[in-house]
């Protein structure tokens, strides 16, 4: 898995790619911004090289919501025609859509737009993950509960549509309770086998059927919007 930063400003990842490849590794991963792919003769070089699965982040349906997001003007342009290079070339595309306070509310519409736009890449869900510095702007951190209606119906239209969308469970960016352990969310949930130091729940969590698998929120999360909307499920 070639991520980042970005890895495609890396002028060697052709090369690291076929590397992997003469190694005999199955899955080859780039995870990008899909701006560079733009070229398709160099989303060419890089499937050529091995890559075989390209996650690619594309935040709304919109160009002017997208390039605020990504602060990037004529950003939303270049990944979309990045998105549908990668797709040509018979790789996995993966969609990663990061909810934050700009889109969360367009979540099931950008389904419906992928779907349209992208037949046959996966859609997937993380959540924006909060940081507390003097840089930061926290105003991007919806809460959870704000932010679960709308997630719940983008699962639901995928379905109807017949798309492959799902959450970004190892990301632990929302907990199960906020959209009731929904199976198309998260997949699996297997038990804690590390110490998650950044996050912090409620003693009412050890009532949660699943309080051996969830590690509870971030503690930033917790400073920004506090520990209220976490309940444990029977």
């Amino acid at each position: 898995m070639f991520t980042g930063g970005e890895p495609t400003i890396d002028r060697n990842l052709p090369e690291y790619l076929r590397i992997c490849a003469a190694a005999g590794v199955p899955e080859i991963s780039v995870y990008t911004n899909g701006m560079a792919l733009s070229s398709l003769a160099y989303t060419r070089r890089l499937a050529d090289a091995g890559a075989n699965l390209f996650l690619i982040s594309l935040h709304s349906r919109h160009a002017g919501t997208s390039d605020a997001i990504t602060r990037t003007p004529g950003g939303f342009d270049k990944t979309v025609r990045g998105i549908s290079n990668a797709i040509s070339t018979g790789a996995l595309v993966v969609l990663n859509y990061v909810i934050n306070t700009m889109n969360f509310r367009e979540t099931p519409a950008f389904v419906s737009f992928a779907a349209d736009r992208f037949p046959g890449a996966v859609i997937n869900f993380s959540y924006v993950a909060p940081i507390l510095d003097a840089a930061a702007d926290m105003s991007v951190v919806p809460k959870f509960r704000d932010a679960a209606p709308h997630i719940i119906k983008a699962l639901d239209e995928a379905a109807r549509l017949g798309a492959d969308a799902t959450g970004l469970e190892p990301h632990r960016g929302i907990p199960p309770c906020a959209l009731n352990a929904d199976e198309r969310y998260f997949p699996f949930l297997p038990p804690l086998t590390e110490l998650f130091t950044g996050f912090i729940k409620p003693a009412a969590c050890k009532r949660c059927r699943l309080d051996s698998s969830c590690p509870g929120v971030r503690k930033n999360y917790a400073a920004l919007h506090g520990l209220d909307e976490l309940r444990p499920l029977r």
